[in-house]
């Protein structure tokens, strides 16, 4: 609230020796400065938020986020990659489609994983996010963009790992698909229609590699 302040003089004293023929000048009371600044605010702020919502720059930018075209804004990311809009693209990495060239050793330690896989890996793990795009019906499946990442508990961890193939579903073109983009977490990105497991084989600097697996659940159980 706005403090009107008189140099020299109390408050009280200027009011009493105020000059009428000088006070029965003013266009607007003193007394209703603050309430009418109070109510220029908030007409101001409505006016903004009519003219954002109402431009176009606003109606395209909803479009986009609602089409999954990535928003970025610094670190933060929203939306999946605009190539997997194409219904032949099946899965996406930061490297594009279908990722980089998966070498045969990596292709077998990912594809039968039991054999090499010993122990409990705790320290890095696999993520996922799940977001509908098309719903169940009673004569089709719904549609679902999944995104898989990994993730470690501390940077050391994170750090080491430097390429991830992942066994996706075997009903894909192409199943496995691998990536090196650490500074995406290695993620991939799918459109799938049903609940399955994805395995990852996690090379690493200096270290053993691990084996990795993650359900992927769905929104509403589209598996059950």
């Amino acid at each position: 609230m706005a403090r009107w302040v008189f140099a020299d003089r109390p408050a009280a004293q200027v009011l009493s020796n105020a000059n009428p023929s000088r006070t029965s000048g003013n266009l607007i009371d003193p007394a209703l400065v603050p309430l009418l600044q109070t109510i220029l605010w908030i007409a101001f702020w409505v006016f903004v938020t009519v003219l954002i919502r109402t431009s176009r720059l606003f109606t395209v930018l909803v479009k986009r986020i609602e089409a999954g075209s990535p928003l970025r804004a610094g670190y933060f990311e929203l939306g999946a990659p605009p190539a997997l809009m194409n219904p032949s693209v099946e899965a996406v990495t930061a490297e594009g489609v279908d990722g980089i060239p998966v070498s045969p050793s990596a292709t077998e330690a990912v594809v039968d994983y039991q054999k090499h896989s010993t122990a409990i890996a705790e320290a890095v793990y696999l993520v996922h996010a799940a977001r509908e795009i098309s719903s169940r019906a009673a004569a089709a499946p719904g549609r679902y963009w999944v995104k898989v990442w990994l993730d470690a508990y501390t940077d050391t961890e994170f750090n080491a790992c430097t390429r991830v193939t992942y066994r996706l579903h075997e009903s894909f073109k192409h199943p496995i698909v691998a990536t090196e983009a650490k500074e995406k977490h290695f993620e991939v990105w799918m459109e799938i229609c049903e609940e399955f497991t994805v395995v990852a084989y996690v090379e690493r600097e200096a270290k053993e590699p691990l084996w990795l697996t993650r359900f992927i659940d769905l929104p509403g159980g589209a598996g059950a």
